[in-house]
């Protein structure tokens, strides 16, 4: 999401074209972004507890930023016609667009069985594999003299060559030079970058209307759930199942091997036992995964970086539609260093 979305702001509009190479370790979208249903809101949890690191000022700047995000994924599939299941949601979850609702009504209005209170903000959900692949495929249409795609094609090491200000990308076919590098690498970022390793590190969750964050208290988390169009719904979470085998799922890449048949079978009349009107539906399990997310140790999610290693830019998390991005959201080699 990141890379491509990255290439096309680099190339739509633009009248000094770049010459752009983007390196993919797999195929498009292997990883849990084409496997799960995509989500983009704010989790409001997330912003009273940054209030005391960042101030409220920061953190107002952030709940305006990831609506903007919003509105830039929308534009995008608009203009470039993208059939990629893309709909404007509420969530059930300090925003410009929140609404809280208390207990009275919190059952009614989410269909969440034993919901007290819930927050209700904007979000959007897509198909993120059809999203990629469609807008890649019509960048490569327009500009085939000024982006090359290569899958398959690990990136095993950067280095900056002083001489010619160039940055050497070496890969499993070959050298590349370049000016600019750009890590769309998430949890990955370590393995290129160690001035980010105990800072982005790996984590394994396992894997209606509106979408949802359902909280049972800080010795649980939070579950998530985003219904599709098609009728399905993907689920996530259980994060108490598997917490205390760490090797498990923390600095752990591997997206390949499932979660244990007891921690999977949580998932087994989910949909029936926490929402009303499902209670008969006969919805069942289909699929269950796993895949990586990136965990922070300082907020860092999406930003431009100055890296002394390499003269780069990171993109952690959120795609841009602009440049400008909220303070609390900047890197720096200094802010690399603070574990």
């Amino acid at each position: 999401m990141a890379g491509v979305s990255t290439a096309y702001h680099l190339l739509h509009g633009n009248t000094n074209l770049p010459r752009i190479v983007i390196l993919e370790a797999r195929q498009l979208c292997s990883g849990a972004t084409g496997r799960n249903g995509g989500h983009c809101k704010i989790r409001v949890p997330m912003l009273p507890s940054t209030i005391s690191q960042y101030g409220g000022e920061a953190v107002e700047k952030f709940a305006e930023y990831v609506p903007g995000i919003i509105d830039g994924m929308k534009t995008i599939v608009e203009e470039e016609d993208l059939d990629c299941q893309f709909e404007l949601r509420r969530s059930f979850d300090w925003a410009k667009d929140v609404s809280y609702i208390d207990e009275t009504h919190a059952e009614n209005v989410t269909s969440v069985k034993g919901a007290t209170s819930a927050f209700s903000v904007a979000a959007c959900s897509l198909w993120p594999y059809k999203f990629v692949t469609q807008l890649l495929a019509r960048l490569l249409s327009r500009q085939p003299d000024h982006l090359i795609v290569q899958t398959n094609t690990p990136v095993l090491s950067v280095s900056s060559n002083n001489d010619d200000n160039n940055n050497l990308v070496v890969t499993s076919r070959g050298t590349t030079q370049c000016q600019k590098l750009i890590f769309a690498t998430n949890t990955y970022t370590a393995d290129l970058l160690p001035q980010s390793k105990d800072i982005i590190v790996p984590i394994h969750p396992p894997h209606l209307s509106n979408t949802y964050n359902i909280d049972y208290g800080p010795n649980k988390g939070v579950d998530y759930f985003n219904p599709r169009p098609n009728g399905s719904i993907v689920v996530g979470g259980g994060k108490w199942l598997y917490r205390d085998n760490p090797s498990s799922w923390f600095n752990n890449f591997d997206d390949f091997i499932f979660f244990s048949p007891s921690i999977q079978q949580y998932w087994d009349g989910y949909v029936l036992r926490n929402f009303y009107g499902w209670e008969n539906s006969g919805a069942e399990v289909d699929k269950v995964w796993r895949g990586l997310m990136g965990v922070v140790t300082i907020i860092l999610t999406a930003a431009k970086a100055v890296v002394k290693m390499v003269r780069t830019e990171c993109h952690f998390g959120y795609m841009e539609r602009e440049l400008w991005v909220p303070m609390m959201l900047g890197t720096s080699e200094s802010r690399l260093k603070r574990k």
